[in-house]
């Protein structure tokens, strides 16, 4: 399976609330692209769903470091990180 292919897994588990499984094919997806942005942005979202907010703001904050003019993964890190507060 390609990286796209396990994002798109795991973006239809997320729709059927299965977020551990969602995370896993993200994970694979990243596996095979660390720098995949559009996996890292629903893993991010996936585990705040979970209330997982350290585990967003690390995968948010490697989002801003690989792509530093995303507005969404600066905005998903400052909302993860004030939801933490």
């Amino acid at each position: 399976m390609s990286k796209e292919d396990h994002y798109n897994e795991g973006m239809e588990l997320f729709t059927q609330d299965r977020l551990d499984e969602a995370v896993a094919a993200y994970q694979r997806a990243l596996r095979e692209d660390p720098n995949y942005v559009d996996a890292l942005h629903a893993l991010a979202m996936t585990y705040a769903h979970q209330e997982k907010l350290d585990e967003a703001i690390q995968v948010a904050k490697k989002l801003i470091e690989i792509a530093p003019d995303d507005e969404i993964g600066l905005y998903q890190f400052v909302d993860f990180y004030q939801q933490r507060e």
